[in-house]
């Protein structure tokens, strides 16, 4: 079994320094999606439209979110080796 001091600390990990964060909807359309259906939206509207706009990796994961569901989402995509970081919702 592995002892927690043999895992990588903090300081020796590989971290992307090209990172940049900004808002989905200045990046791809969203004509189409129905934020009501935004599970299908993601795979069959947006992803297709950010690998269109040359972006790879594409990740979604929850924001803030309430007991109705999501309020925000955030999607994690790389182009050109750089980490983009977008929020939409």
């Amino acid at each position: 079994m592995a002892h927690i001091n043999d895992r990588p600390q903090l300081n020796e990990m590989n971290f992307d320094d090209n990172v940049e964060y900004g808002d989905l909807y200045d990046v791809i359309s969203f004509e189409d999606f129905n934020f009501e259906e935004w599970l299908n939206g993601e795979r069959n509207i947006l992803m297709p439209r950010l690998k269109e706009a040359g972006y790879s990796d594409i990740e979604f994961s929850m924001g803030e979110r309430d007991s109705f569901g999501p309020l925000s989402r955030v999607c994690k995509a790389r182009k050109d080796g750089t980490t983009h970081w977008f929020v939409y919702g």
